[in-house]
């Protein structure tokens, strides 16, 4: 229990040292980093969306009011100039004549109207009819009792006279004792500012209005089609106005359709009436929730990637442990003087002087250590290994010869055998102070393995090539053969060289080709599975009957690389298999069916006749046929 307890301590340790390293700290700062950068330029971005879509829809606002203000003060100059002619003569003025001959109606003024003092309609522009009684219109009353020369605009409201939704713009009539004289009014169709508006790109769901400070819309254009006449009253909007005359919000749209919009708002100068703009969130951000989305998504694949560099580093250290805890228990246990490296190790300095080894270089050639003491020369420690290996040659030679070899800054590979046979292989690695570290390989067991590979690798492929059943290896993807032996090559009747690269598209009919390919895909499909199948392919002997057996091999990737197909030819089998059955149902004399097949058609027979088919057995009699059977028929 004691003992368990604290090899868990010691692996939560582990993984503690592990996870608090630096490169641990510093992936997690980099992904608060990538994030936090992330988002820090979306808001920076959504700021600046903010920003473009609030200027732009206070510069469509301003230029908006500008334009009204423009078209309303034109209106009334018209009102005033008409009333001002009005006044001079009331019983005498002559109404159509004035409008064709001042030219001051605009084309857009549904018409122009002058009501008497009783409220019924004295004069129109697009009617003789008079008498219209017009007490009960708001923009009649206004002006009764009121001594404000202002124009007063009307919420819509359909004429009695045009018939049409229009919004009144009228004035009072004063005389010159200051009674009350009547009222001068213009009728403007609000599609006269919706035609603008609908010119302005607003977006889909976007909208341009004129609102009366009543809360009433005037007019409306844009994408979002509202009917003149609807009320805003109690609105954000015109909380927002009571206290500023232009600026901007956010809003639900709560009370028209729950978009979430932009709204830029403006007062009409010397206009009871509010221009507002209206822009849908999602329009005005789309850009920036495009980009969120492509963001998101390399934040997240940077995060990956950091936590997989992390996971690695984490994992690496805790490799890095475990080899150092298991370096440290084969040092403790051999003693190891420089490491566990299962090569001999020699190291050389600049000018080509022993400086250390570890033991199993000294192993490796039995050196005496007294042979590869400190400062000991090239030369003076080739001169040892040489005479203790029998090995011919001049080891100052040698020794000058490697020197140069290694101040070209390559390694430089050697080999060299000992006295009892081995190989060793010597890598000799330049280092950046001139001198050089060879590492010492004995490669004899893996000469031997190489030799013992090919020599298999002979005996399989004379066991292939010998075998007295076809076998062919294709390509597991193109289908091409890449290997036939012997025996393939005398069943189909072509050299190894004319079959090589070819399918079997190229060698047989189409239908035999077909039943091929079939097996071979039902092979891949199945896997590692033998797949067996027997059927008729055409060769230079005539069609021949095949018994097949395949097995797809593995590429490196663990996909399918290679389809193995052993053919057995069963061609005569199959024939003398149909004459023993032949025989056993025929005479052997006649030739004709025997006693056996009669029997076996008769049972056939009487089975169907329990099905309530019917039968008749026909008996002939051969006068002297026993003769003739006792003296050929046995």
């Amino acid at each position: 229990m004691t003992q368990r307890f604290g090899m868990g301590r010691r692996m939560l340790t582990r993984w503690g040292r592990a996870v608090a390293q630096g490169s641990t700290v510093l992936g997690i700062a980099m992904i608060g980093l990538v994030w936090a950068s992330v988002g820090f330029h979306l808001t920076s971005e959504r700021q600046s969306a903010e920003r473009a879509a609030i200027e732009n829809a206070g510069n469509l606002a301003r230029a908006f009011e500008a334009h009204l203000s423009q078209s309303l003060h034109d209106i009334d100059r018209t009102l005033d100039i008409m009333r001002a002619y009005y006044l001079r003569d009331p019983a005498g003025f002559d109404f159509r004549a004035w409008i064709d001959n001042s030219q001051m109606a605009d084309k857009d003024l549904l018409q122009l109207v002058v009501i008497g003092p009783d409220g019924f309609m004295r004069a129109s522009s697009i009617s003789s009819e008079t008498g219209v009684d017009l007490r009960d219109r708001e923009h009649f009353k206004v002006h009764v009792d009121s001594h404000e020369d202002r124009l007063f605009i009307s919420k819509p409201v359909v004429g009695r006279v045009s018939g049409r939704t229009t919004i009144q713009l009228s004035r009072r009539i004063e005389r010159p004792d200051g009674s009350f004289g009547g009222v001068i009014l213009a009728s403007l169709d609000p599609s006269y500012f919706a035609r603008l508006y609908d010119s302005i790109e607003v977006g889909s769901e976007g909208y341009i209005r004129v609102i009366g400070t009543d809360g009433v819309i005037r007019a409306a254009g844009g994408s979002i089609r509202e009917e003149p006449g609807r009320t805003l009253a109690g609105s954000r909007l015109f909380n927002e106005i009571a206290t500023r005359r232009a600026g901007w919000f956010f809003t639900d749209s709560n009370l028209t359709d729950r978009i979430p919009r932009l709204l830029v708002y403006r007062a009409v100068k010397d206009y009871p009436l509010v221009i507002s703009l209206g822009r849908a969130s999602k329009e005005i951000f789309a850009a920036v929730t495009a980009k969120h989305k492509s963001y998101n998504f390399i934040a997240g694949l940077l995060t990956a990637l950091i936590l997989a560099a992390i996971a690695h580093s984490v994992q690496g250290r805790l490799q890095l442990d475990r080899a150092s805890e298991k370096l440290r228990r084969q040092n403790a246990r051999f003693h190891a003087a420089l490491n566990n490296m299962p090569h001999g190790v020699s190291m050389y300095d600049r000018n080509g002087r022993f400086v250390v080894s570890n033991d199993r270089y000294l192993e490796m050639y039995g050196l005496p250590p007294e042979e590869a003491r400190l400062g000991t020369s090239l030369h003076e420690v080739l001169a040892s290994r040489m005479k203790l290996h029998g090995t011919a040659g001049d080891p100052q030679v040698l020794a000058r010869s490697l020197l140069a070899r290694i101040a070209l800054g390559k390694p430089v590979l050697a080999f060299a055998t000992t006295s009892d046979g081995r190989t060793i292989s010597i890598t000799n690695q330049p280092m950046a102070d001139g001198g050089f570290v060879a590492t010492h390989e004995d490669i004899t067991e893996r000469q031997r393995a190489q030799r013992e590979l090919k020599s298999t690798k002979i005996f399989l492929d004379t066991v292939i090539e010998n075998i007295p059943m076809p076998l062919v290896v294709k390509d597991a993807h193109t289908q091409k053969f890449i290997f036939v032996n012997h025996a393939y090559e005398e069943f189909i009747g072509r050299r190894r060289d004319q079959l090589i690269g070819l399918t079997v598209h190229d060698l047989f009919p189409l239908d035999h080709a077909q039943k091929v390919v079939e097996r071979d895909i039902e092979a891949l499909r199945t896997g590692n599975g033998l797949v067996k199948a027997e059927f008729v392919l055409a060769t230079p002997r005539g069609p021949r009957i095949v018994n097949t057996m395949r097995l797809v091999v593995g590429g490196d990737d663990g996909a399918p690389g290679h389809v193995i197909a052993v053919l057995d030819d069963v061609t005569d089998r199959r024939k003398s298999e149909e004459r023993i059955v032949h025989m056993a149902m025929h005479d052997s004399l006649t030739d004709l069916p025997n006693r056996a097949q009669f029997q076996a058609r008769l049972r056939e027979a009487l089975a169907r006749v329990e099905r309530g088919e019917r039968l008749a057995v026909l008996c002939l009699d051969l006068d002297n046929f026993k003769t003739i059977n006792d003296a050929l028929g046995h």
